[in-house]
């Protein structure tokens, strides 16, 4: 049997590791609160994005294709999109581009919002880029 200190949320295996994930008194109603609140889908306008309240994503939107309506996120806050036209011509053929045809992915609206265009945002480069960017 394990051995669990007070409060505690990772206990003590038997082989002397600390488990992850374990539950103790009072760890279980910190995590009830969502990180980030919740987007109203009735109340967006359909195929047009705008900031995501996700603390990972850049954009968001609620996608609307042959009767079906979908919230998608898209792009990631830490790399940087369409910042140089070299960049943009090699996303846009890693990631098939001119195939995107569905609305309802998120390739489709990275393709579309994020990397069209003539590109050269105000952003510089990420920092781990090297090359011909």
């Amino acid at each position: 049997m394990a051995y669990v200190q007070h409060k505690n949320p990772f206990p003590i295996t038997d082989c002397g590791r600390r488990r992850s994930g374990g539950t103790a008194n009072g760890f279980e109603e910190s995590r009830s609160v969502p990180p980030f609140r919740k987007l109203d889908k009735s109340k967006m306008a359909c195929n047009k994005p705008r900031r995501s309240p996700k603390p990972q994503k850049k954009k968001v939107v609620k996608a609307c294709e042959g009767g079906k309506e979908k919230l998608i996120h898209y792009g990631h806050t830490s790399y940087g999109h369409n910042y140089s036209s070299a960049a943009r011509k090699s996303f846009r053929a890693r990631h098939g581009c001119d195939k995107k045809k569905s609305k309802l992915t998120a390739s489709y609206w990275a393709c579309k919002d994020l990397w069209s265009g003539k590109g050269g945002s105000t952003k510089s480069n990420p920092k781990g880029v090297r090359g011909k960017y």
